[in-house]
């Protein structure tokens, strides 16, 4: 018997931040702000600023920190392996890419090339607007450079 396909992989849109995102590997995005709530997931994949996606990275909870970037972050509940990697992200981000919601908390996404899938063949889905939509990883390492969006498939 099959298994069902599981909603694992979430996508984020980078779009303007991507070579940012690709030196740091952390994704951030506000934590309340309407778009960017999310279901927890095992994988995420970042998208350009084209779509597509490059590769699917492993989700560590211990490596999802909801921190104030304006604040000092040594303050905050951040493990002290990450304060110096996450600080040189929030320096680079402010010169290039802003943190537009002020006093909010954010959601750092840390990454690590462990685990990571390539996606040589950068599969998308045309016209996708969302900040967050969910993939399975199925679908992602399909081959397929056209994807579906795991809601819009026909079960």
């Amino acid at each position: 018997m099959k298994q069902p396909s599981i909603k694992e992989v979430l996508s984020v849109s980078a779009k303007d931040s991507f070579r940012l995102f690709k030196r740091h590997l952390i994704h951030a995005h506000p934590t309340k702000e309407p778009g960017y709530t999310f279901k927890p997931s095992k994988y995420l994949t970042v998208r350009d600023d084209d779509n597509s996606m490059h590769a699917i990275y492993q989700l560590d909870d211990d490596k999802i920190i909801d921190a104030n970037p304006f604040q000092d972050l040594r303050s905050q509940n951040i493990p002290a392996n990450l304060i110096d990697r996450l600080q040189r992200y929030i320096d680079d981000r402010k010169k290039v890419y802003v943190f537009g919601f002020k006093n909010h908390l954010y959601r750092f996404y840390v990454l690590s090339e462990d685990g990571k899938i390539d996606l040589p063949h950068k599969p998308k889905k045309h016209g996708l607007r969302s900040h967050g939509v969910y993939f399975t990883l199925e679908e992602l390492t399909s081959g397929r450079k056209d994807v579906e969006v795991e809601s819009s498939r026909k079960k």
